[in-house]
């Protein structure tokens, strides 16, 4: 910033206050005054007082290019190349608007090209110097103007060094937010993401947790049938092999009996 802050005070001084536009102008002698009086001021860091110099200036010829243009760099503050002070956000930007518009009547009532693009220039280091004291959104918007503020001094004057490297410093800072916001951005839709499946699972398992009841319960049904069904079979099979000592004790009997002449009885077969 160094290299705007030489370029902006220089400007000023190097204007010859002779100049004026309207040269059959009656008042032109007290033009003269009022800027030599406005210099002066400004050089010994009384902007403030500069400015009511300029602005009686330019109360009387309104068209003089370099009226307006001195007018418009009293506006800037002492510090222009750095973040501007901290004051009311309205204040700000009306003053932002008014530099803006003052600059931009001084580049279009120059005629030579290399003082127009001084205007051109100086608007960009306001915008740049805005830049670095807004929030995301506001400082990608002042980097965009500056970035048009430089490319129209080089337009007008192509051979301005440091209109070309302010801006690609522009260029560079501007590309560097872009991606930073695209990366913020794209870490919230994960975020978002992540959250939205976690409320996914969250509600899926609160979903389940009821399933799982009724099935508890119809198990419970089905466990009581199955107790008094094995109870019954249990003694079915009780039964069964009482029977079949049953029989084997008749068939013993048989036997014995057998042994004594008897005939031999069939032996009893039924299924239980």
């Amino acid at each position: 910033m160094r290299v705007m802050k030489c370029i902006i005070v220089s400007l000023l001084f190097i204007l010859p206050v002779c100049h004026l536009t309207a040269q059959t102008n009656p008042h032109v002698k007290t033009v003269r005054k009022y800027l030599r009086e406005g210099n002066k001021l400004f050089r010994d860091g009384h902007r403030d007082d500069a400015f009511t110099f300029y602005k009686k200036a330019y109360d009387i010829d309104s068209t003089n290019a370099r009226v307006v243009y001195n007018l418009a760099t009293s506006l800037l503050p002492a510090d222009y190349w750095r973040p501007w002070p901290k004051i009311e956000e309205a204040a700000a930007d009306s003053l932002r608007a008014q530099v803006d518009s003052l600059y931009h009547l001084s580049a279009d009532y120059e005629s030579n090209h290399i003082v127009s693009a001084m205007s051109h220039y100086n608007t960009g280091v306001m915008y740049q110097s805005l830049s670095q004291s807004k929030g995301d959104d506001e400082q990608q918007t002042n980097l965009r103007k500056a970035i048009a503020s430089y490319k129209d001094a080089l337009r007008k004057n192509p051979s301005d060094n440091e209109a070309r490297y302010n801006l690609v410093v522009c260029m560079k800072q501007l590309r560097k937010n872009q991606q930073q916001q695209q990366q913020q951005q794209q870490n919230n839709n994960e975020n978002k993401e992540d959250d939205h499946n976690q409320d996914k699972q969250q509600n899926d398992s609160t979903q389940q947790q009821p399933q799982q009841q009724p099935q508890q319960q119809q198990q419970q049904p089905q466990q009581q049938q199955q107790q008094p069904q094995n109870m019954e079979q249990q003694k079915m099979d009780q039964m069964l092999r009482n029977a079949m000592q049953k029989e084997r004790e008749v068939q013993q009997r048989m036997k014995e009996v057998n042994k004594e002449g008897m005939p031999a009885r069939r032996p009893n077969r039924k299924n239980w």
